[in-house]
């Protein structure tokens, strides 16, 4: 019989084959604004989605480089996070974090 954290996990990976759990999951890391969180996000949705063998081959980069990517101590290029977040089906947008008032002279 598994633990609580186990049944979380599993559900967890369940929802995040859904495009939208994905979605929320990896924008929920980015406003975090931790990067170790979001490689733990991608590493979670690479899991749902079939593994480091599937991410490397929509990615078209290796197993090894995809787990240099996602590991707790990666540091992605930009055209590599990108390929990964394309293969999840997502991309990432900018936006205003706050509007600033400007002081008046």
């Amino acid at each position: 019989m598994g633990n609580r954290s186990d049944s979380y996990k599993k559900l967890l990976l369940e929802r995040l084959k859904e495009p939208k759990h994905r979605e929320a999951y990896v924008n929920a890391a980015l406003k975090d604004g931790d990067p170790k969180i979001l490689l733990s996000v991608l590493e979670d949705c690479a899991e749902a989605m079939g593994g480091v063998a599937w991410l490397a081959k929509e990615t078209h980069l290796s197993r090894p480089a995809i787990y240099k990517i996602i590991s707790d101590k990666g540091n992605p290029r930009w055209d590599s996070l990108a390929k990964v977040l394309s293969a999840f089906d997502l991309r990432i947008n900018v936006s205003l974090s706050k509007k600033k008032e400007l002081a008046h002279i």
